[in-house]
């Protein structure tokens, strides 16, 4: 019963959504940080987001909340004491896939779904490491 549980919070997205929240979070710290160490992004007063830059903060972003997700992935899977299998990875590849094949055509670039997979397969080889599955 616990291996439904988990698969179910897995499948209807419950990671996605933490891997998300915690990747803006961790973005804008990281923004901040450069914003203060760097002086060729502190010209004005205002972050602005400019296309240079913007391939930054998806490169951040994607990772981060790639990475995150499954993370999250992990402790539910550890919090319920059960393996985690391949279909983890699958099920986390297929929401990140349809939700981009939707968004590329509102304007999100491809650099963000590569960084978003580097950052699942990131995230998949350390929670091994991590979690000792």
């Amino acid at each position: 019963m616990k291996v439904i549980i988990a698969y179910a919070l897995v499948a209807s997205g419950i990671p996605i959504l933490v891997g998300y929240l915690f990747g803006m979070i961790i973005t804008m710290i990281v923004g901040r940080i450069v914003w203060l160490f760097s002086p060729q992004f502190r010209k004005s007063p205002i972050l602005w987001v400019t296309p240079e830059r913007k391939k930054y903060l998806d490169i951040c972003m994607g990772v981060a909340s790639g990475f995150s997700a499954v993370f999250a992935a992990a402790l539910i899977f550890h919090f319920l004491s059960q393996p985690l299998g391949l279909a983890v990875l699958l099920i986390i590849v297929a929401w990140k896939t349809c939700y981009f094949s939707v968004s590329v055509k509102h304007g999100q670039t491809l650099l963000y779904i590569f960084s978003t997979l580097f950052g699942v397969f990131m995230g998949w080889y350390d929670v091994f490491r991590i979690f000792s599955f």
